[in-house]
């Protein structure tokens, strides 16, 4: 993948499947002592533990998980510094200098617009 996209497959259709292989075809970049990482946002606790779960049990990646329950928004540079040298996929990045990140996004409910929905 060498550029932003987005992946809109119905629930159940598989969308883990997608980013874990991505993850794998370049775990050969994300292993320490790498400075790259991995991350991979849900907007729920269960699906953060159900995804890192997921991943750990197809990939031999370091996975960390946060989540506001534990506090993160108030954990200082040092803290996150040893999270980011501990995990190899992640929930929080830092862009450091001009290097942006490639994303993929995947969606069960794709959004034409605020409160519209896309419909065929």
């Amino acid at each position: 993948m060498v550029e932003n996209t987005i992946v809109f497959l119905e629930t159940g259709s598989g969308k883990t499947l997608v980013a874990i292989m991505l993850l794998q075809w370049n775990s050969h970049l994300l292993r320490k002592p790498s400075s790259y990482i991995a991350v991979f946002l849900v907007p729920t606790v269960v699906l953060v533990k159900q995804q890192a779960e997921a991943i750990r049990r197809l990939l031999d990646l370091k996975v960390g998980e946060y989540y506001g329950e534990m506090q993160v928004d108030w954990w200082d540079a040092t803290t996150w510094s040893n999270e980011l040298e501990n995990h190899e996929e992640f929930y929080h990045r830092q862009l450091r200098g001009s290097h942006l990140p490639i994303i993929l996004g995947m969606t069960a409910s794709p959004i034409k617009a605020k409160g519209l929905y896309l419909r065929e």
